[in-house]
């Protein structure tokens, strides 16, 4: 008897652990779908504010002042940030001038160190010409005086 009582009161407390479980898997349910509604409603809201705000009469007066405001501003800073393009356009184009001089300037150097050169070597054979030559004519003198 005392089992079958027992079996009675397990019987309650397991359907009771179940409907526990059961809760708190549909209470997670219940919270997880009211965040979800409420940011829906804050996006609803926000959508409301801003369509509020464009159907209101001082909404599109004022965007066209602001534009007219920043308009004036904006072409000022195209014009000076054009103008620094065609600054950096005339001076990449000197620089490419510049570097071509550079380049044309490096062969003239070795050119003259060549030809520096070329002027040595013809300074020192008509040095060794001139002795020759010299030689050549004091013996022929000394040769003329003997006979």
């Amino acid at each position: 008897m005392l089992a079958t009582r027992e079996h009675q009161v397990e019987s309650p407390i397991a359907e009771l652990r179940e409907a526990h479980e059961a809760a708190a898997f549909h209470s997670a349910d219940v919270l997880r779908l009211k965040s979800e509604l409420d940011a829906h409603a804050a996006t609803q809201a926000d959508v409301s504010r801003h369509e509020a705000e464009e159907a209101s009469p001082c909404y599109w007066p004022s965007l066209r002042a602001n534009s007219r405001r920043r308009i004036p501003r904006a072409m000022d800073k195209l014009s000076t940030l054009h103008e620094r393009h065609t600054t950096t356009e005339v001076l990449r184009e000197e620089n490419r001038a510049l570097e071509c001089r550079a380049a044309s300037a490096d062969e003239l150097r070795e050119t003259v160190v060549r030809l520096d050169a070329e002027v040595n070597a013809a300074h020192a054979e008509r040095e060794a010409w001139c002795a020759i030559f010299f030689s050549l004519s004091v013996c022929s003198t000394l040769w003329c005086e003997l006979y």
